[in-house]
């Protein structure tokens, strides 16, 4: 309503022509590919351009609802009677007296936002910094006080920009004054748990870059809550409820044994015969029988060739919370038939990284037979994980000074 009364009192604005570039912005922002990029949607706006409007009267984190119209209030107070307003110290450092001028500068804004989004690096980059918590105002800022910070004659170019973005990016994984190398990279356990999980947020960001025809997708990231997963189960069974237990034998046991010789029969039988116990006495499983079931499936698909250390995070990916709870403690078999069924359905959101890994594209052919093995996962699949990681992700953790 402001910037159609200040169009009316400046004549240099189309009122026609503002609505309509109005609509363009807001129906652009209604994209959830454009949208998530530049917002984790915490906000609650009422309509998504309001984002511009706190971007252009950088609103502080906490600010009330009302903070940007005030602003703007302020700015058409002062262009409709000048002489009794003063106008806003904000307006005053942009060099902004009228309407037209604003709405000129949100353009700006908007122009800047949909040329990131268009381009590879700066999408993913700044997509990760969103999605692990920077505010889009803040690195709009830095980047716009080091591109005019530039001496005289010289020119910003591609590589300041991805420079910038990896010094950046590395705030990340900066404690105590200390950049995580990429040797600790590799040493990372589950008991990190958040970084772990940043780590390979980004390892599948960088690996969406870098292959040039692949976007990661910001926006389905943030509709689903994301879980940690271990690739070859632990050692021991955390299903405690009788349910959780009679699922584990009926959906994951019997999808997974195909009575291919003689210990996969044995192993039906035991989980027969403690199914139909367990149906009979109310459907309560006996502990001790369970675990002794749980740890020979668990054995039969654990090679001697598997990680010795489960919680590293060669065993580690990232994984949709509800797929996850589907196959919770399943054997890696079952884990990567769930995989392959749910991408091929296209139905949930498989980060690229999870499903390399499960389909095995990290094995190299010349040197081993596992990718041929589906049935486990080795401790050399875990070694080749850990250098792809490593390998997609040295060039960020090198860019910085240790």
């Amino acid at each position: 309503a402001l910037f159609v009364l200040g169009s009316k009192l400046d004549k240099d604005i189309d009122t026609k022509i503002l609505s309509i570039e109005w609509d363009n912005i807001e129906r652009k922002l209604q994209e959830d590919s454009f949208w998530f990029f530049i917002s984790d949607n915490s906000k609650g706006y009422q309509t998504r351009i309001d984002l511009l409007f706190d971007f252009v009267t950088e609103k502080p984190d906490g600010g009330d609802l009302d903070f940007s119209y005030r602003k703007f209030q302020n700015l058409f107070d002062f262009y409709k009677d000048n002489s009794d307003v003063e106008l806003d110290q904000l307006w005053v450092k942009k060099g902004i007296k009228t309407i037209e001028q604003a709405w000129n500068h949100i353009k700006v804004v908007y122009d800047t936002l949909l040329s990131w989004y268009e381009d590879n690096m700066y999408y993913h980059y700044i997509g990760f910094l969103v999605a692990e918590g920077d505010c889009p105002l803040n690195i709009y800022n830095k980047i716009c006080i080091d591109q005019n910070s530039m001496e005289t004659g010289d020119e910003w170019s591609q590589i300041d920009s991805q420079q910038l973005l990896y010094e950046l990016i590395m705030e990340k994984f900066k404690f105590q004054n200390k950049y995580l190398s990429i040797d600790d990279v590799n040493e990372l356990e589950y008991n990190n748990y958040y970084l772990v999980r940043r780590i390979l947020l980004l390892f599948n960001v960088e690996s969406c870059r870098k292959s040039g025809n692949i976007r990661f997708s910001f926006d389905k990231y943030k509709k689903e809550k994301w879980d940690v997963e271990h690739v070859n189960s632990q050692n021991e069974s955390t299903l405690q409820r009788p349910e959780e237990r009679m699922d584990w034998m009926k959906k994951v046991v019997k999808k997974i044994l195909k009575g291919a010789n003689a210990k996969e029969l044995e192993l039906i039988a035991q989980t027969d015969d403690l199914i139909e116990n367990s149906e009979k006495n109310d459907n309560k499983v006996n502990t001790d029988d369970f675990n002794s079931l749980y740890i020979a499936v668990t054995q039969y698909f654990t090679p001697a060739s598997a990680p010795m250390n489960k919680n590293n995070i060669g065993n580690l990916t990232l994984l949709d919370s509800s797929t996850n709870r589907e196959y919770h403690d399943a054997p890696y078999p079952y884990k990567r038939q769930c995989i392959i069924e749910k991408d091929r359905k296209g139905a949930t959101f498989i980060p690229i990284c999870t499903r390399n890994l499960f389909l095995k594209y990290y094995a190299e052919k010349d040197s081993d037979a596992s990718q041929y093995d589906m049935t486990y996962w080795t401790n050399d699949d875990m070694e080749k994980y850990k250098m792809a990681i490593s390998g997609s992700l040295s060039e960020i953790f090198n860019s910085v000074v240790k």
